[in-house]
Protein backbone atom coordinates (compact mmCIF):
# COMPACT_ATOMS: atom_id res chain seq x y z
CA UNK A 1 0.00 0.00 0.00
CA UNK A 2 1.53 3.30 -0.90
CA UNK A 3 1.92 6.11 1.52
CA UNK A 4 -0.69 8.26 0.32
CA UNK A 5 -2.95 6.00 0.74
CA UNK A 6 -2.10 4.95 4.46
CA UNK A 7 -2.54 8.80 5.04
CA UNK A 8 -5.83 8.55 3.17
CA UNK A 9 -7.15 6.42 5.62
CA UNK A 10 -5.86 8.01 8.79
CA UNK A 11 -7.66 11.15 7.98
CA UNK A 12 -10.93 11.29 10.11
CA UNK A 13 -13.59 14.36 9.78
CA UNK A 14 -14.08 15.63 12.95
CA UNK A 15 -17.77 15.85 13.93
CA UNK A 16 -17.63 17.45 17.52
CA UNK A 17 -15.32 18.53 19.97
CA UNK A 18 -15.57 18.64 23.97
CA UNK A 19 -13.14 20.80 25.76
CA UNK A 20 -13.04 20.99 29.88
CA UNK A 21 -10.20 23.59 30.60
CA UNK A 22 -8.60 24.01 34.23
CA UNK A 23 -7.34 27.15 35.14
CA UNK A 24 -5.23 27.70 38.13
CA UNK A 25 -4.19 31.35 38.92
CA UNK A 26 -1.38 32.04 41.99
CA UNK A 27 -1.50 35.61 43.02
CA UNK A 28 0.87 37.57 44.97
CA UNK A 29 -0.68 37.29 48.60
CA UNK A 30 -0.02 33.85 48.41
CA UNK A 31 -3.56 32.48 47.82
CA UNK A 32 -4.69 30.86 44.17
CA UNK A 33 -7.38 30.75 42.55
CA UNK A 34 -9.27 27.63 40.10
CA UNK A 35 -11.47 28.23 37.42
CA UNK A 36 -12.91 25.53 35.35
CA UNK A 37 -14.93 25.33 32.19
CA UNK A 38 -17.07 22.81 30.58
CA UNK A 39 -17.85 22.88 26.75
CA UNK A 40 -19.76 19.58 25.86
CA UNK A 41 -18.83 17.19 29.00
CA UNK A 42 -22.02 15.52 30.60
CA UNK A 43 -21.24 14.83 34.19
CA UNK A 44 -20.43 10.94 33.51
CA UNK A 45 -18.38 11.64 30.55
CA UNK A 46 -16.60 14.07 32.90
CA UNK A 47 -16.00 12.26 35.60
CA UNK A 48 -14.70 9.45 33.28
CA UNK A 49 -12.23 11.66 31.58
CA UNK A 50 -11.01 12.69 35.03
CA UNK A 51 -10.64 9.07 36.42
CA UNK A 52 -8.81 8.70 33.31
CA UNK A 53 -6.19 11.28 33.58
CA UNK A 54 -5.65 10.31 37.20
CA UNK A 55 -4.80 7.06 36.18
CA UNK A 56 -2.37 8.35 33.98
CA UNK A 57 -0.63 10.68 36.08
CA UNK A 58 0.00 7.69 38.57
CA UNK A 59 1.76 5.94 35.79
CA UNK A 60 3.84 8.16 34.97
CA UNK A 61 4.88 9.12 38.52
CA UNK A 62 5.74 5.31 38.76
CA UNK A 63 7.82 5.58 35.26
CA UNK A 64 5.80 2.63 33.31
CA UNK A 65 3.94 6.15 31.22
CA UNK A 66 6.51 8.49 29.10
CA UNK A 67 4.83 12.09 30.15
CA UNK A 68 5.51 13.36 26.65
CA UNK A 69 2.80 11.15 25.79
CA UNK A 70 -0.21 13.88 24.53
CA UNK A 71 -2.57 12.11 22.64
CA UNK A 72 -4.90 8.60 22.94
CA UNK A 73 -7.40 7.30 20.66
CA UNK A 74 -10.49 5.48 21.59
CA UNK A 75 -12.38 3.54 19.09
CA UNK A 76 -15.66 1.87 19.80
CA UNK A 77 -17.62 0.18 17.41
Amino acid sequence: MSNKKVAEKREKKVVTTKTYTVTVQHYEDGTQGMYRKNDGFNPLELIGVADFIALEVREQIMGRLKPDTIKREVVVD
